[in-house]
């Protein structure tokens, strides 16, 4: 599945992330930004190749990005509200997260795709 839609295909329908970031307990009274569109941007890091928070706050101000959550706003999330929102997760229910993807991980024979190496690099 290289191509976007194949992606957002799986990511969708197969992964179910929506539903899956949706069981989160969201702490905040009055939250701006929905707490599945901070967990799900943060799944969508390595995607993009982004390894810091500072990468983050980038793509989540470019036009591409916003358009993948339907946000208006100036960004997705700052790299600031990524943290906050790390820090009050509960455990339990990230490692709950993760798992859930291991079936689909191991049907999509994911497991076995290996990073390649940047060229230069020994």
């Amino acid at each position: 599945m290289s191509d976007n839609k194949g992606f957002s295909f799986l990511l969708k329908d197969k992964a179910k992330i929506t539903e899956k970031t949706s069981q989160f307990t969201d702490i905040r009274k009055n939250p701006e930004i929905k707490l599945r569109d901070i967990i799900t941007s943060i799944v969508l890091m390595p995607f993009y190749g982004i390894t810091s928070l500072l990468g983050f706050d980038r793509l989540s101000r470019k036009k591409q990005f916003k358009k993948l959550f339907g946000s208006k706003r100036k960004m997705v999330a700052s790299d600031s509200t990524i943290k906050r929102a790390l820090m009050w997760l509960k455990e339990e229910e990230a490692e709950t997260f993760q798992s859930s993807f291991l079936k689909l991980f191991e049907e999509e024979n994911l497991s076995r795709i290996k990073a390649l190496q940047k060229r230069g690099n020994t």
